[in-house]
């Protein structure tokens, strides 16, 4: 949900939320048809969903031909698995209960606990997926959720940057900006995905007063 709103805020003054690929990744290949039944979500995550039968079985488990990967890296963000971009992907298991969705390797996602209702979503717990593969940076979005104070400006803006020096990873929090007052301290949980990737050693940099979680061990700065 924190990533959805905070892709939601920026597509009333930017780019949508769903993006067809040239508009991320602009050339000859996207400004054709070749890429028509793939999206970008936001900035960091690529969709491609299965749209046709290509090799399914009687359980439902079926490959998606022509995955377009742009130049980068990208993580399949249900198995881990790295991939080289500037490709095209044949043969990808796609099984009913797997949509084929790749993450930018340098992403940062906002998250939070799983939820049924926008209400449930606890106010002072914040969680941040990093991903850890290069220089990244992402600003999330936040409101009351319930009123429309948002049209008077009443919303805030966090800053969130990552940043790779060999092996070890920065992650800094920037103090939270805005005229929404959302009255209490925040708990910030930082979640490395590591998959099949190399573990990296994290530094956490103080930018104001909170508490990051890694698992069980909590850091107070």
């Amino acid at each position: 949900m924190p990533y959805a709103y905070s892709i939601a805020h920026e597509a009333t003054h930017g780019l949508p939320m769903i993006r067809a690929m040239f508009l991320e990744y602009p050339n000859e290949y996207t400004l054709g048809t070749a890429t028509r039944y793939q999206f970008m979500y936001g900035q960091n995550f690529l969709v491609a969903p299965v749209y046709q039968n290509t090799d399914m079985d009687q359980e439902g488990n079926d490959i998606r031909d022509g995955i377009y990967l742009p130049e980068g890296e990208w993580v399949d963000y249900f198995t881990g698995d790295l991939y080289t971009g500037n490709r095209i992907i044949n043969n990808y298991d796609a099984p009913l209960w797997k949509l084929p969705v790749f993450v930018k390797a340098a992403a940062i996602i906002p998250m939070t606990v799983p939820h049924n209702q926008p209400d449930k979503i606890p106010a002072g717990f914040r969680a941040y997926e990093i991903y850890g593969k290069g220089n990244s940076t992402f600003t999330e979005y936040d409101d009351d959720g319930k009123t429309q104070a948002y049209l008077d400006g009443e919303y805030t803006l966090t800053q969130i940057e990552s940043r790779v020096e060999g092996d070890r990873l920065e992650v800094t929090v920037h103090p939270t900006q805005g005229t929404f007052d959302a009255g209490h301290t925040r708990t910030t949980l930082l979640r490395l995905p590591t998959g099949k990737r190399h573990r990296k050693t994290l530094r956490l940099r103080r930018e104001n007063n909170m508490a990051h979680r890694m698992g069980e061990k909590l850091l107070a700065l």
